[in-house]
């Protein structure tokens, strides 16, 4: 069971970084930036981590 809910927590986290970065990355097409899509990959994983951060920072809050 706590398998699963590894998998099924990864499997958000990915889908949710893959969403944001498809969510980033037009806006750097426009702005004719080379290597959008991996700029949009690393924005977004520093977005997700971000998130994290603060999720985890809430939880364990006094």
């Amino acid at each position: 069971m706590k398998t699963m809910m590894y998998v099924c927590l990864n499997s958000l986290i990915a889908f949710a970084l893959v969403g944001i970065a498809e969510i980033i990355e037009p806006a750097l097409i426009r702005s004719k930036i080379r290597y959008h899509g991996v700029l949009a990959f690393f924005t977004a994983l520093l977005i997700l981590v971000a998130l994290l951060v603060g999720l985890l920072l809430g939880a364990f809050h006094e």
